[in-house]
């Protein structure tokens, strides 16, 4: 079954609150519950920052080519843009689906677009691809004083609902939800089934997790206190929270504080300060944190002395799950959906009365014996809000719907002809400037679907440290194997004879500081190229050489592209060798490659983000009929270059204390010497020598220092039971080591750095760097692994997906399409 899924709301605002954190956490559940569906991520251009948070997300799930991004014309908000634009917008993305041509399309959020360029309409085209909706609440239509006092929001909500209404599903977060779906939905016909809602596995796993004491330093938090999290809505009632802590006991208010987790404003937090001040309350009782990450939320959870969820309205709630889960006692309204998601009744109170709220306040601060059975009862009722259950319940839901509608409708018939598009276009009868726009868009549309008419091949070149002894070097050669129009190769000089055997290799600079880069924009002239891929480190050019090279290209009317391998200038680095020296011919690019989201923020904060693209690095796929050799005894290997900063001192500690607390383990070290200039490989090689023969260690670790092809180390990976990657310190933004590692099928453990950011979903982290740290840490690991727990097997079934998504294939024909589409959609603008 092909799912289109609509993930627009994951960046908008919305993202940033229960829409955005349940759509994102619905979707990976429904691809990892159902990897054998065909999913595609329906993504807006115009928000492209955003749009990489979404790759980051679900990268570990899906290929780069499952994520499509239609464009629409700047101007298309409802309360800010054109009428025009807006509805060609909405016409622009139905014809997208239509050309995606899904068994099913399900829409996260249909109630969106209103000061932003984000649009989902259903049925203004008349194709028949069924479509499924998201229901969260109708809060706006039940009060609509309230919400809808602004004629222009009344417009666009109520246009919003119009096109809920024309949906063929409704997926709805609650009973609650449900029930108001179905008494204020008059015209729908369809199902709506109740999917409710669920929790990551890393709020169950808190309970047990060490302290964190830093977090509530950070915030300010100096005694025992009650939590609440939401944003800062009016129904959300923060207000009625602090009168009613203003009525408690005065022993109670003596000795605890209320703390508000929430994305709010200064305006909002004055005047909850106001109201504290109103009613007794000094300022330093009340504590807003603003928006927490997902450790800092989790700490406050587990550490509060009691969580008090006072909302008014709610389609779900899920922070009463979430608090639950990881131990908080937990209380809240009897109201609207809350009911299904409390513990108990008597964790309930009546929101609208401040005494009320006050009285179940007072009675589980004093009891202890109370506030430990809503404990207790608390973690097990989130046992059953999980997003496994949510996801086996949407699917179940899409399913049927798909037999249902192709009963009525054969799918081939569903996607035939452009025509209606073209038709409903000319009808909007717009200006010039709209009609340019407008093409454009279809154009960028055309090429992201790999229209018909790119087709043309490109002469493309790439720059790059071709057979080097450098991981950027494997990663171009592995990709480059794959592609179906094979690039030219502009590489360093060389004598290197492993640079004939790939046929188009062109030798014309000169890696370092010390090249113009001159002769290589001559060589790139002369060969008529019309793209140039450029491979970055920090290491390779000089950053004006670079910047100048770009110039040149654009006045030659050549485009290029970056592969960003590293985005984080050295503390110490002169000016000219920081990234700001080069941002010009960044932001001048067609498109900016990264491997990780932190290289996303950090261009960001140098002002490039329009063409910034989540690239995730390749894996190389193993044999499976492979040599692997034998072991007498448990092996942790490790793998990459021999370089400081990749911790193998560490390494060999560490497996010297495994020993002596009386696991018997070997270290196999796959590290190859890097031969650099300075000797500082050949120097650590000897110094990790050294320190085997002085611990005695000579028949438990072995050193591979020789440069090995891919194959063979797969081999020598393969037979271990852990791949360590001890780095104690990098610059660099992703590993391609770790990689590797992945590929070879085994555990994979690292320590806490940020450069294993992006596998942290297939890889065992370590607790910190030093050898103690590392040993604990893989003495857990093999633990694990022998035990065969749930968790290893969720580990192993989640690496499993993440090799399938990251094959170096997929990622060599998305790089290569994506080269070519930007190419052609700019001259057939």
């Amino acid at each position: 079954m092909k799912i289109a899924i609509d993930l627009q709301c994951c960046q908008s605002g919305s993202r940033l609150g229960g829409i955005g954190r349940y759509s994102i956490e619905l979707a990976k559940a429904m691809i990892s519950t159902a990897p054998q569906h065909d999913y595609v991520i329906l993504l807006n251009a115009r928000y492209s920052y955003e749009g990489n948070l979404v790759r980051d997300e679900l990268s570990h799930l899906l290929p780069p080519h499952s994520f499509l991004s239609f464009d629409i014309p700047a101007g298309s908000s409802f309360r800010y843009g054109s009428r025009g634009r807006l509805q060609s917008a909405e016409l622009i993305r139905e014809e997208f689906v239509r050309q995606i041509c899904p068994d099913v399309l399900h829409i996260a959020s249909a109630i969106e677009g209103f000061e932003e360029e984000v649009c989902s309409s259903i049925g203004l085209l008349p194709t028949s691809i069924p479509t499924a909706v998201t229901l969260y609440d109708l809060i706006p239509l039940v009060n609509q004083e309230r919400y809808l006092s602004f004629d222009l929001a009344k417009e666009h909500y109520l246009k919003r609902v119009s096109y809920l209404q024309k949906a063929d599903l409704l997926l709805a977060i609650s009973e609650y939800s449900a029930q108001e779906g179905r008494r204020l939905l008059t015209d729908y016909t369809g199902d709506i089934v109740n999917i409710a809602g669920g929790i990551d596995d890393k709020f169950f796993r808190a309970s047990n997790a060490p302290r964190n004491a830093a977090v509530l330093a950070k915030f300010g938090v100096t005694q025992p206190f009650i939590l609440y999290t939401a944003s800062f809505d009016l129904r959300k009632n923060q207000e009625g929270l602090i009168k009613a802590f203003a009525q408690l006991p005065q022993d109670q208010k003596n000795t605890h504080q209320v703390v508000f987790v929430g994305n709010g404003w200064p305006e909002a937090y004055q005047k909850l300060i106001n109201t504290a001040k109103d009613v007794g309350i000094s300022e330093d009782k009340i504590i807003f944190t603003g928006r927490t990450t997902d450790s800092e939320l989790i700490e406050l959870y587990r550490s509060c002395k009691l969580f008090v969820f006072p909302s008014l309205w709610e389609g779900l709630g899920l922070p009463l799950i979430e608090a639950m889960a990881c131990g908080a006692p937990a209380i809240g309204s009897n109201t609207t959906s809350l009911p299904e998601f409390l513990a108990h009744p008597d964790a309930s109170f009546d929101p609208f009365a401040v005494e009320d709220i006050a009285r179940s306040i007072s009675r589980f601060l004093q009891n202890d014996s109370d506030r430990e059975w809503l404990r207790t009862v608390g973690m097990q009722h989130a046992q059953a809000f999980t997003w496994k259950a949510s996801a086996e319940k949407a699917l179940h839901a899409l399913e049927g719907l798909v037999t249902k509608c192709s009963a009525a409708t054969p799918i081939e018939s569903r996607c035939d002809s452009s025509k209606p598009f073209y038709t409903a276009l000319s009808q909007l009868n717009l200006p010039p400037d709209d009609r340019k726009a407008v093409a454009e868009c279809v154009v960028n549309n055309e090429a992201e679907l790999k229209a018909e008419w790119l087709t043309k091949d490109l002469q493309v070149g790439w720059v790059t440290t071709w057979a080097s002894r450098c991981g950027i070097a494997s990663y171009s050669k592995n990709l480059v194997s794959q592609m179906d129009r094979q690039p030219i190769i502009l590489a360093p000089y060389a004598n290197r004879s492993d640079l004939d055997v790939y046929p188009a290799v062109e030798s014309c600079w000169k890696q370092g500081k010390d090249d113009d880069l001159n002769i290589l924009l001559e060589r790139v002239r002369a060969l008529s190229l019309d793209h140039v891929l450029i491979q970055f480190n920090y290491g390779f050019y000089n950053f004006f050489s670079l910047k100048n090279l770009a110039e040149g290209l654009r006045e030659s009317g050549i485009s290029y592209s970056f592969v960003m391998h590293s985005t984080t200038d050295r503390t110490d680095a002169p000016a000219d060798d920081q990234l700001k020296t080069v941002i010009p011919a960044i932001m001048n690019a067609d498109a900016v490659y990264v491997h990780t989201r932190a290289d996303v923020e950090n261009l960001r904060a140098l002002g490039v983000e329009i063409n910034v693209h989540l690239l995730p690095q390749g894996v190389v796929q193993f044999s499976e009929n492979m040599h692997v050799p034998s072991k007498p005894r448990r092996r942790i290997a490790t793998y990459g270059f021999f370089l400081p900063g990749k911790g193998l001192p560490e390494a060999i500690s560490a497996v010297e204390l495994l020993n002596s607390d009386g696991i018997d383990a070997e270290l196999l070290m796959v590290n190859a010497c890097y031969e650099d200039e300075a000797g500082l490989s050949r120097s650590l090689i000897s110094k990790c020598h050294e320190l085997v023969h002085e611990r005695g260690l000579a028949n438990r670790v072995t050193i591979i220092d020789d440069y090995l092809e891919d194959e063979e180390s797969l081999s020598y990976l393969r037979s271990a039971d852990i791949i360590l990657f001890p780095y104690q310190s990098t610059k660099e933004s992703s590993s391609a080591a770790v990689r590797m590692g992945l590929a070879s099928g085994r555990a994979v453990a690292v320590t806490p750095l940020e450069i294993f950011e992006d596998v942290r979903n297939v890889v065992y982290k370590l607790p910190g760097t030093s050898p103690r740290s590392i040993a604990d840490g893989l003495a857990s690991v093999l633990e694990d692994t022998v035990s065969g727990s749930a968790a290893t097997k969720a580990k192993a079934t989640s690496a499993e997906l993440w090799r399938a998504a990251h094959s170096v294939g997929q990622i060599a024909r998305h790089l290569e399409h994506q080269t070519h589409l930007r190419t052609y959609a700019k001259r057939n603008h």
